[in-house]
Formats: structure tokens, C-alpha cells, sequence
């Protein structure tokens, strides 16, 4: 092997080293011992000199060491020296790329409103719109084909309104726009008497008189025929089984109710007359504290209570006509039934029912279906307990509001013009209806109607005696009596406009309104 040498360093224990430097061989390329990075190369004996000494030689970068010689190569970079001074300033880079957006900031203050802008173009006109909705009329309740939904339609045959219509059909019952009907007025005076007719066919052959005593007669009076004469000569005159008895009362008398021992009348011009049961006086209530009494009720501690349709209140008598208490209800109470705890009033004119505790206080006010809104007289004018619910009369509506205890809805019934009710022993329910002129029997469970009984004319007021229903017809100035069964089984004479109507336990007691007094039936 051939070794290149260019510089030779001495190394010695007491000097460090010589570095010796020698040519290199006469025709050898040129080699260095320092390469591309700054790391030098070289070689020193492995065993010192008599003077303990070392050779270094330094050796070109990628040969071999000689035998006996140690390769060992360093970095020449020395330690980094001080920094020097910044250069200049070079010229400026091109922009570089957008950033990010930062987060915005806070909402600044709103400008001042700038100037109007002109006035646009008239723009071109919308389609038309759908029709609006109307009143129709006609004769008769409305077949579903007419009319649109949210019409409304008035019967003028029977005064009835009904609507709107929804869903494509109409209400079954309309609501009568047909006032109460007025006080009668008086007796007009009689007319010339008549020609006289022909005479009648000939009645056929009776062998005995006594065949025609004890027939009844036929002409509301509760009384029965009774012949007089012999032979071929024989008159015949109706004769009252019971002659109706009557007793003075107050001015326009019209609810009555009996309290275990007087019957109570209250006068529509601001008293109530209070009387035995043999008719007579006992004495007056009411003076100064009712001004306009309207219906009665007795609870069970024979207090009896009073509605005032002019104060809206209710005013509760001890049974010797003290006052215990006036305590408000609604507008216009009309009617008063007691469902052995609580008392509870019909208000026509704000269109619910108050709920009375024993004290006199509210225990509830509850709402009614089918009535107008308050104020506008489409309220309840009647009321009674059936043992279990408590049934409500609308009869501008010709409804009947059937509420539990607690005030909820259970149900509806219909009528025509209810204006008046009463409930027998088995509970059904019975509603005078003074537009059919007829009493109407009601299944308490569900307020199906099960019968109907004709009667006088505009009948006002209904009770029970314990066996049958009694019916005071304002119109016609009688009282129908109907047995169990729906049947009629008298009709008896009355006042002038008879208004009201209650049970003593012995006899029925009729106030007429416009004859001022009452009439005792048998």
C-alpha cells in the first residue's frame, strides 16, 4: 500500500504537539485532510518516542492509516464568536396571502336614518277574494245544501236562528228570536149576541135519566153532569165537583213554595205575602228588602230563600220572615232550586249558574252552553235538582243545561221553550214548554226525551204532588193535571194569568198574575 503524506505534527507529553508539514509525492494529485464539513483527518504513532513522544501526521480525507498509527480526526470550527452589526434593511417581500377573519367586534352605534326613497310603481291588483259570509232566510230549518260554513240562517216561519254553519252542516237547534209572551190584557167587552143557529139532530133514546148523572163534563172546569126533570123534559147542567177556592195576595203574584207550614208568594212588585193553609194571612215579608222577587226556595232548616231580579242577590228569611242574610249572585236570578246542601240560582242575565253554601257565601259560579253572551238575556230562567245532577232551562235557546254537583257539564237535553221544571219520584225530570204547549218527560241518565203530554196554552210553571204533575197554563188560565203514565187526568180552572204553582201536601196552590190572588185545587 501506498501512504500519502502531507504534513507530519510531533506530539510530545511536555510541549502538547508538533504539527510537521511535509510536500507530497512529485506526480500524486493533490489531496487534502480537511473535507467539505470542516472535519480534519490524521494519524499519530501508537507508541511514543525515546522522548515520549508522538507523531501526528495529518492524512488525506478517505485513506488509511499506516500500521502501528492511530486514526483520529476533529472538527477545525472553533467557538461561535460575537454577532455582527444588521445588515440594511432589504427591499419589501411581496403581500403575502389574506389572513384569516378576526372576531368581530361590538355592534357600533345605529346611523341616522338615511333619506326616503322615492315612491314605487303601483303594483298590479291581487286576485279577488273569497266571498264573505251572510244571513240567509227562508221557511223552515235549512237543508245542509244551503249556505256556506260560517253562514248563518233565520226561519221566518218560526222566528229561529241558527248558524253558523260549520263543517257543512247547521246547529240542530236554532234560537228562538220570539220574545216571552206579555202579560194578557184586559178582558175586552162582550160582543152582540149571534144569531141562533139551526137546530141540532136529535140525540139518541135514554130510558133512564139516571143513565147520564155522574158523566163528566167535558169543559175544564173538574166537574161532572148532573140531569134534572122528568119525562120527556130534561136539563142538563155541569156542575164543579170542587169549586176552585181563592185568596187575596200581593200585586202581580208569581213564584210560590211551601215551607213546611206557610206557603210563601212573592209579589213582582216587591213583597212576599205569606199564608196559612186554610188561605188566610199570616203576614208580609220582604218590605224594603226585596225589591223584585222572582223565584223561591226552602232548604232543609225551613229558611226560605228569595231571588231579586232587580238587586242580584239572593235574601234568606228565618220562617217567621226575619231576614238572616242577602248575600250577590249574577245579573237578573230568575230561578232557585236547594240539592239538600247548597242553594244554586240561574242568572238570565249574565248567562251562569251561582252555587250557594249554607252561609250565604259563593262556593261557585259555573259557566252554561248554548246561552248568549252576558247581557244579552240568552240566559238560564229556570232550574231544579234531580236527585243526582241539577238541570238548567235556557228556553231562548230551547236547551237544557244538565251540570254535576261540582259544576261540570254532563250533558245537554232540548226542549223548544223550556220555562219551567219539576221532577217526580222515580226522578224523571219534567219540563213545561211554552212554544208546544205540552209537559215533556225526561230519563235523567242521559236526558232523552220519553214522553210528552199536551196541555194548556203557554204554560209557566210544573210541580209534583207525590202522584201526579200539575201544569199552570198562563195562556189559557188553567191547570192540567197528568197522571204517572203521561195522561191527562184534569183540567181545572184558574185565575187570570197564573204564573206559579206549589204543593202544601194536601191541596195545590196556583198564584194568578193577573188577577192578583191564589187558587186552591184540590
Amino acid at each position: 500500500m501506498k501512504w500519502s503524506r502531507a504534513r507530519v505534527i510531533i506530539i510530545s507529553a511536555a510541549s502538547g504537539f508538533v504539527l510537521l508539514a511535509a510536500g507530497t509525492v512529485a506526480g500524486a494529485a493533490i489531496a487534502v485532510p480537511i473535507d467539505g464539513s470542516g472535519v480534519i483527518y490524521g494519524c499519530y504513532t501508537t507508541k511514543a518516542n525515546a522522548t515520549a513522544s508522538h507523531m501526528l501526521v495529518l492524512q488525506d480525507v478517505g485513506t488509511a492509516c499506516p500500521p502501528n498509527e492511530t486514526a483520529i480526526k476533529w472538527n477545525q470550527t472553533g467557538p461561535q464568536g460575537p454577532a455582527g452589526p444588521a445588515g440594511p434593511a432589504g427591499q419589501a417581500g411581496p403581500a403575502g396571502p389574506t389572513g384569516p377573519a378576526g372576531v368581530q367586534g361590538p355592534k357600533g352605534d345605529t346611523g341616522a336614518t338615511g333619506p326616503a326613497g322615492l315612491v314605487g310603481a303601483v303594483g298590479a291588483a291581487g286576485p279577488a277574494g273569497a266571498d264573505g259570509n251572510t244571513v240567509l232566510n227562508g221557511t223552515g230549518a235549512p237543508a245542509v245544501s244551503v249556505g256556506n260554513n260560517g253562514d248563518f240562517y233565520l226561519d221566518t216561519t218560526a222566528d229561529v236562528l241558527y248558524g253558523p254553519k260549520v263543517s257543512g252542516g247547521w246547529p240542530s237547534n236554532g234560537v228562538s228570536l220570539a220574545g216571552k209572551p206579555g202579560t194578557p190584557g184586559a178582558t175586552g167587552p162582550a160582543g152582540p149576541a149571534g144569531p141562533a143557529g139551526p137546530a141540532g139532530p136529535a140525540g139518541p133514546a135514554v130510558s133512564s135519566l139516571d143513565s147520564l148523572n155522574g158523566a163528566p163534563c167535558n169543559n175544564g172546569q173538574g166537574s161532572t153532569q148532573v140531569s134534572y126533570g122528568t119525562g120527556d123534559s130534561v136539563t142538563i147542567q155541569c156542575v164543579p165537583l170542587f169549586p176552585p177556592k181563592t185568596f187575596p195576595a200581593g200585586n202581580q203574584p208569581g213564584a210560590i213554595a211551601f215551607d213546611g207550614t206557610h206557603l210563601w208568594v212573592a209579589n213582582q212588585t216587591g213583597d212576599l205575602t205569606v199564608l196559612n193553609t186554610d188561605g188566610s194571612t199570616a203576614f208580609s215579608a220582604g218590605a224594603g228588602g226585596v225589591t223584585r222577587p222572582s223565584a223561591i226556595a226552602v232548604d232543609s232548616a225551613h229558611h226560605v230563600w228569595v231571588t231579586d231580579a232587580q238587586f242580584n242577590d239572593v235574601t234568606e228569611f228565618n220562617p217567621d220572615g226575619s231576614i238572616v242574610g242577602t248575600f250577590p249572585v249574577g245579573t237578573t236570578p230568575d230561578g232557585i232550586t236547594y240539592d239538600g246542601t247548597h242553594m244554586w240560582v240561574a242568572n238570565l242575565n249574565s248567562s251562569n249558574v251561582t252555587e250557594l253554601n249554607p252561609d250565604g257565601s259563593v262556593a261557585g259560579t259555573f259557566p252554561l252552553r248554548n246561552v248568549g253572551p252576558a247581557g244579552s238575556g240568552i240566559g238560564p230562567n229556570a232550574i231544579a235538582f234531580d236527585g243526582t245532577r241539577i238541570w238548567v232551562a235556557v228556553a231562548a235557546t230551547g236547551t237544557l243545561n244538565v251540570l254535576n254537583t261540582d259544576g261540570s257539564s254532563a250533558f245537554l237535553a232540548f226542549a223548544s221553550q223550556p220555562s219551567a221544571i219539576a221532577v217526580d219520584s222515580t226522578g224523571h225530570v219534567w219540563v213545561a214548554d211554552a212554544q208546544l204547549n205540552a209537559a215533556l218527560e225526561f230519563d235523567p241518565a242521559n236526558g232523552n226525551e220519553i214522553g210528552s203530554t199536551s196541555v194548556g196554552t203557554s204554560p209557566q210553571a210544573i210541580a209534583f204532588d207525590g202522584t201526579h204533575m200539575w201544569v199552570a197554563n198562563n195562556g189559557s188560565n188553567n191547570v192540567t193535571e197528568i197522571n204517572a203514565n203521561g195522561s191527562v187526568a184534569s183540567t181545572f180552572r184558574a185565575g187570570q194569568a197564573p204564573l206559579g204553582i206549589a204543593f202544601d201536601g194536601a191541596h195545590m196552590w196556583v198564584t194568578n198574575n193577573g188577577s192578583n190572588n191564589v187558587t186552591q185545587l184540590p
